[in-house]
């Protein structure tokens, strides 16, 4: 049996179950559990209750200090790749993308199902590909852990917020995302739009942005492990008399928006601004967890996490 880290025998089953019953949102919902088995990869001494408990406290004091450099997904599915159970395809998509299509070399190995239970699923595929001795203390750690992060989350909601993350890439670089769900990144379910804003740097937590005689007026009220958390105003304002008034940059963009849900999408962008051309990813929702599952299909090498205002003050 190979050694698996936790979080690649976690990577293993996600890729392996291909239950097309469980929605979107489910299936977004288990990838949250690549924080457990982080966790369970960093940790020393997990038997004692009282240590695994302070160890899960110290793990989520730091969480949203933190800015997720590292992707365990994108990591292990590559460690996964050069054990040879997993090969790769590579797809250009909205304009110098590159989808990953990850699938399984070895047919033999165990497919697994499950119900959307984050828990169960988890408990399942651990006890499946490593070697943890004691499943009831690994069951133990798993919920309360979950419970915890979960408790985590809901402290940072705001009524009226949205949730954002957004990558950029020089126009040299092909980004790369992982297919994890058929319909995610399916270009048939973008709408493809052309936009010129102009955007007016008051300050570090407020983004305000013109488009076709509307403001649009975003202000960061705080981060979530390197998340921005925004209000937004919508004003009717006349962009001659207002321009004059705010000296402003101005961003040609080529979009491509997937609403996966009411409060919730994904954006492909080619921008250019004062004659550079740049590529970006935005993940947007209402619920922090949403925007932190989808992080994980998104690879960050050579890329940088940037609101559009700090982009613009180091860019431009």
């Amino acid at each position: 049996m190979v050694d698996f880290s936790f979080s690649e025998a976690y990577t293993l089953s996600l890729f392996k179950r291909r239950d097309k019953s469980l929605n979107l949102s489910k299936q977004l919902h288990l990838l949250l559990g690549l924080y457990v088995c982080d966790f369970l990869d960093k940790i020393e001494d997990i038997y004692s209750a009282e240590s695994f408990q302070n160890s899960v406290n110290e793990y989520l004091l730091h969480f949203n200090k933190r800015k997720m450099k590292k992707n365990f997904l994108i990591s292990s599915l590559e460690n996964l790749r050069n054990l040879n159970l997993l090969s790769v395809q590579k797809e250009r998509v909205f304009n110098n993308f590159s989808l990953l299509h990850f699938t399984l070399t070895n047919s033999s190995l165990i497919k697994l199902s499950s119900s959307g239970d984050l828990n169960a699923f988890l408990l399942q595929s651990l006890e499946e590909y490593t070697s943890f001795e004691s499943p009831l203390k690994l069951k133990e750690i798993i919920e309360f852990f979950n419970k915890k992060l979960f408790s985590l989350f809901n402290s940072y909601k705001r009524k009226h917020s949205k949730y954002e993350l957004r990558f950029f890439w020089p126009e040299t670089e092909i980004p790369e995302i992982c297919n994890y769900n058929k319909d995610l990144f399916n270009r048939k379910n973008y709408d493809k739009e052309h936009n010129k804003d102009k955007y007016i740097i008051n300050s570090d937590d407020l983004i305000s942005k013109l488009r076709k005689g509307r403001l649009k007026v975003k202000e960061r009220s705080h981060n979530f492990a390197g998340i921005s958390c925004f209000t937004q105003k919508i004003k009717e304002v006349s962009s001659q008399e207002f321009l004059t008034l705010h000296p402003s940059i101005e961003i040609l963009k080529k979009r491509y928006i997937h609403k996966i849900s009411a409060h919730s999408k994904i954006e492909f962008s080619l921008i250019k601004v004062e004659n550079k051309k740049w590529k970006t990813i935005c993940l947007e929702s209402n619920k922090i967890e949403i925007v932190l599952a989808l992080s994980f299909l998104i690879n960050p090498l050579h890329g940088e996490r940037l609101t559009y205002i700090d982009f613009l003050k180091k860019h431009v």
